[in-house]
């Protein structure tokens, strides 16, 4: 019992930080408008400097939030039989790259081609010079992994799995991961199945391996290496 109410207690607080810590940066955003001027918001150099911060302090705290499980349970995991933990690492990254083919032709073939504005954002502040490029490389590869996974895999999973079901908490934990990536445009329902797809396979993953969590944070790094990857092939 002990146990299971540790479990409970933390995928409710890496939750609440998360959107705690979320709040906090628009509030400094609104802060830094209000104080400075619009133009701040614009400059590409302070909002890199913002979003490394804010993703750094996260990333640490929700980090020791969960030390003894990433540290020690999941940790302990991964010893016991390494070369599964590998296999489903290099099984969900194809299955990643499968899955993400088959949503970009349907989207084509109905005539989307958009781009989220999240991801038009990244890609633009990433292209706008060298201190910049490297800030998002630094999110991507190693912050946003380790915040999206523990938060909506371990956190959100968690909850929905206890409540309902594993189907349930794979699709649902997916959503909220989709929906947080577009909450700048929360009707773009055609954008929203890239990062849904993107969820359930995290979410699938996530399951088979005995829901250890380092497998679909390092399928996500994986993931955001290559999209790094080819923006920075488009800047040269």
């Amino acid at each position: 019992m002990d146990i299971q109410n540790h479990e409970k207690t933390l995928e409710k607080n890496l939750i609440v930080s998360y959107i705690a810590g979320f709040i906090l940066l628009n509030i400094t955003y609104l802060v830094f408008f209000i104080v400075l001027s619009e133009d701040i918001l614009e400059n590409s150099t302070f909002n890199t400097l913002t979003q490394v911060a804010y993703y750094g302090i996260l990333t640490y705290y929700l980090t020791n939030l969960a030390r003894h499980y990433l540290f020690v349970e999941e940790r302990k995991k991964l010893k016991n039989d390494p070369k599964y933990f590998i296999g489903m690492i290099i099984a969900g990254f194809f299955l990643m790259f499968a899955v993400n083919g088959v949503i970009g032709l349907l989207l084509q073939n109905v005539g989307y081609t958009d781009t989220s504005i999240n991801q038009e954002q990244l890609e633009n502040l990433a292209r706008s010079g060298p201190f910049q490029f490297l800030g998002i490389a630094f999110i991507a590869i190693i912050c946003a992994p380790i915040v999206e996974e523990l938060v909506f895999r371990k956190g959100v999973f968690g909850i929905f799995e206890r409540k309902f079901n594993v189907v349930a908490a794979i699709f649902l934990s997916a959503f909220f991961f989709g929906f947080i990536h577009l909450l700048l445009e929360p009707t773009n329902i055609l954008g929203l199945l890239p990062y849904l797809a993107m969820g359930i396979v995290l979410g699938f993953i996530y399951f088979l391996s005995g829901k250890n969590i380092y497998v679909p944070i390092i399928i996500h790094a994986l993931w955001n290496i290559l999209a790094i990857s080819f923006i920075f092939i488009g800047t040269l």
